[in-house]
């Protein structure tokens, strides 16, 4: 059962251990968007290679689908987003 769908970034690199001798590779994980499901939402849930379909539970009459565009964070440089409106 899902709570919420987090779309997640991973990144991994080098660094210190912590007796500042060795090194080894440390895993980060950043969160790019949140979609909320609800308590005890029984939807199902499909990721494809661009998009995350979420079905229909009682909480959505209709599935919701979940665009690459999306996930990604627009730089906050960019005037306008992906679709030509303003950024917020």
């Amino acid at each position: 059962m899902f709570q919420a769908v987090l779309l997640l970034r991973t990144q991994t690199r080098t660094a210190p251990l912590a007796d500042g001798v060795k090194t080894g590779e440390q895993v980060f994980l950043q969160v790019l968007r949140r979609f909320p499901l609800g308590d005890r939402d029984d939807a199902e849930v499909i990721v494809k290679e661009d998009r995350v379909i979420i079905g229909k539970s009682r909480f959505r009459t209709e599935p919701v689908e979940l665009t690459l565009d999306q996930f990604l964070p627009i730089p906050a440089g960019e005037k306008n987003n992906r679709k030509g409106k303003p950024n917020d």
